[in-house]
C-alpha cells in the first residue's frame, strides 16, 4: 500500500514538473516589436515595445516621460487581431494558437499611467493600451510584428550580420 502511494506520487510529480518548468520559462526577453497604436479617433502612431526578462518598455512614450515597467508573462492560447477593432472576430483574426500573454504598467509624473496588455504568437503581437491621465482613460489597440533590427547579431569580427549571413550596411 505504501509503495503504491509513493509510486503514484512519483508519477504525479514527474508529470507536473515539466509543465511547471515550462510556465516559469515563458518570456519575451531580448525581443522587440514594431507596433502601430490606434486611438479611438482612428489616428495611428508608431512605437516599439522592447522586452527583458523583468521589464518592458514602449520607446515612443519616453517623449512623454514614461519609462519601463515590470512585466508579467504567462503561456496561453492567444489570439492576434488586426487593428481594425479590439474585438476578435472572424474578419480580423490573423493568428490563433499557443502564445505568450504579457502585461506591464508605465508611469509619468506629468502624463499619468499607461497599462499595456497583449499577446504574442510567433512574430505577431496585438493588444490594448489604456492611458489614464487626470482621471480620464483612453483605450488604444495595437498590432505589430517582431523588429528585424533585433534579429541582427554580431559575428566573430564584431560586424552586424543578418540571419541570412549577409553583412549589414554600415
Amino acid at each position: 500500500m505504501i509503495r503504491a502511494t509513493i509510486s503514484t506520487l512519483i508519477i504525479l510529480f514527474a508529470t507536473l514538473v515539466p509543465d511547471l518548468a515550462r510556465a516559469e520559462s515563458v518570456t519575451l526577453a531580448g525581443r522587440a516589436f514594431e507596433i502601430s497604436c490606434k486611438a479611438p479617433d482612428g489616428k495611428e502612431e508608431k512605437d516599439t515595445l522592447v522586452f527583458t526578462a523583468t521589464d518592458a518598455d514602449a520607446t515612443a512614450c519616453h517623449a512623454y516621460g514614461f519609462g519601463n515597467g515590470a512585466v508579467s508573462y504567462a503561456p496561453n492560447a492567444a489570439t492576434i487581431t488586426d487593428a481594425k477593432n479590439d474585438k476578435a472576430t472572424k474578419d480580423n483574426v490573423t493568428q490563433t494558437g499557443n502564445g505568450v500573454v504579457f502585461s506591464f504598467t508605465t508611469t509619468s509624473a506629468k502624463e499619468g499611467t499607461i497599462v499595456w496588455k497583449g499577446a504574442v504568437i510567433g512574430a505577431a503581437v496585438s493588444g490594448t493600451m489604456s492611458w489614464t491621465k487626470a482621471g480620464k482613460t483612453t483605450a488604444y489597440t495595437f498590432t505589430g510584428t517582431e523588429s528585424e533590427k533585433k534579429e541582427r547579431q554580431a559575428d566573430k569580427t564584431g560586424d552586424a550580420t543578418e540571419k541570412s549571413g549577409r553583412k549589414s550596411d554600415k
